[in-house]
């Protein structure tokens, strides 16, 4: 009986630790718009509710700086560019 649970938790702890390292990244295709808090936060909008937030790593952002995501799925590993200039994050996180 031993031996044919070892298999099961193996696979079950496969699947959890590839749910884990897919949490940071997000789908922002229907994304309204963002709003600025601070010089290093971003909340972006579908419609009039927030449901993502980004922190900047190297980056300032302003109310009327112009922000470019470099696609539409995005992880806390990648770049947005801000006012022309590539950007790294520390975080994305999910509002919802």
């Amino acid at each position: 009986m031993r031996s044919k649970c070892i298999p099961l938790l193996s696979l079950a702890l496969l699947f959890l630790s590839a749910g884990l390292l897919l949490a940071d990244c997000m789908d922002f295709s229907r994304a309204t718009s963002w709003s600025v808090e601070g010089d290093q936060k971003i909340f972006f909008y579908r419609g009039p509710v927030r449901f993502a937030a980004l922190t900047l790593q190297d980056c300032r952002v302003y109310p009327n700086s112009n922000v470019q995501l470099t696609k539409a799925y995005m992880c806390d590993s990648d770049k947005i560019i801000i006012d022309g200039q590539e950007c790294s994050l520390i975080s994305l996180d999910s509002l919802e």
